[in-house]
Order: C-alpha cells, then sequence, then structure tokens
C-alpha cells in the first residue's frame, strides 16, 4: 500500500575534540531502516550530516569543534528532501546538541512536520526525551519492524504526538 508519505532518516553531525581524529562512519542503522520502509510502502531517503559535511568544522571553543554539517545546513539538506516525517538517529551523546538545534529550525521553519528520534543513544537515555516540543515520537530497540508499524498507527491517528499529516 503506498502511502505517499516522505520520512527522511538523518545521522546528526556532532561535537568534537580537537584530541580526536575525524571519522565518519557509515549510518548502516538508516541504511538498514530505509529500505524496510520503502517495502511498507512509504518514501525513504537518509541525509548523513557528517558524510555530507566531512570537510566541514567549526569551532566552538579552544578544545571542542563541530564536526559535519551545520544546524542550519542539515536542516536546509533535510527540508530539500520535502519530508513528511523527520527521523534522527542518535548513537552518541556528541550528536545531541547538534541534532536538537537542527530539530528546533525544523520547527521554525512553520512546516507541519513529525519529529521522530531513535538510535542507541536515545533508547539508552529515553527520558531525556520525554516532555520536549522537539518530540513527536520515539522508537525504541530495533526499528525495522516497529516503525514501519508506528507510522501507520501514527497516520490512522492512533498515536498521540506532534503534527504528523493525515494520510
Amino acid at each position: 500500500m503506498k502511502r505517499n508519505k516522505r520520512i527522511c532518516l538523518v545521522q546528526p553531525s556532532c561535537l568534537m575534540s580537537y584530541q580526536s581524529s575525524r571519522t565518519v562512519w557509515p549510518p548502516m542503522g538508516l541504511m538498514l531502516l530505509a529500505p524496510c520502509l520503502r517495502e511498507a510502502g512509504y518514501e525513504a531517503c537518509i541525509v548523513d550530516g557528517l558524510y555530507e559535511g566531512f570537510d566541514d568544522t567549526l569551532a566552538v571553543d579552544e578544545s571542542t569543534y563541530h564536526f559535519g554539517q551545520t544546524p542550519y545546513h542539515l536542516a536546509t539538506r533535510i527540508l530539500e528532501t520535502k519530508p513528511d516525517v523527520v527521523g534522527f538517529s542518535i548513537l552518541f551523546p556528541n550528536q545531541l546538541q547538534s541534532a536538537r538545534a537542527t530539530a528546533r529550525l525544523l520547527r521554525e521553519s512553520g512546516l507541519n512536520l513529525f519529529l521522530l528520534w531513535g538510535g542507541p543513544f536515545v533508547t539508552l537515555n529515553v527520558s531525556l526525551f520525554d516532555d520536549n516540543d522537539l518530540v513527536d515520537g520515539v522508537i525504541l530497540g530495533e526499528a525495522e519492524e516497529n516503525l514501519p508499524v508506528f507510522l501507520d498507527l501514527a497516520l490512522l491517528g492512533r498515536i498521540q504526538g506532534g503534527p504528523l499529516p493525515p494520510g
């Protein structure tokens, strides 16, 4: 069943110590998840804020820099995909600040986007995502089977969350 909903899966950029080496890891979880969403009838794309912004660094302070696309550039890139749902995958705590700043910019765009959060860091720290205006939904654990079901229920209005457009 074609649902005509666009899902943009996002690996956000991160904060790094100057002592750390710049390394980009492929968003394997998102690469596994996108085909599952397509098989369930959704349009899915991946925006990788680290890879797409590999050459971008911005000093934060004397010991830390922002690695990857800035929140502004990442939000712009996400909006280019014309999503209905934006799914942030947070693997590590150093991605959270950038992801939240990006989500804030997406909210401020005035578009009716459903902001979904998942990934290992979210699963282990779910309390950080309670009662937050940047969070419409949270997926815990493996999402290959759960996310299509969650989105189906949200589209039917059976999950209370943020502004997911009607199907």
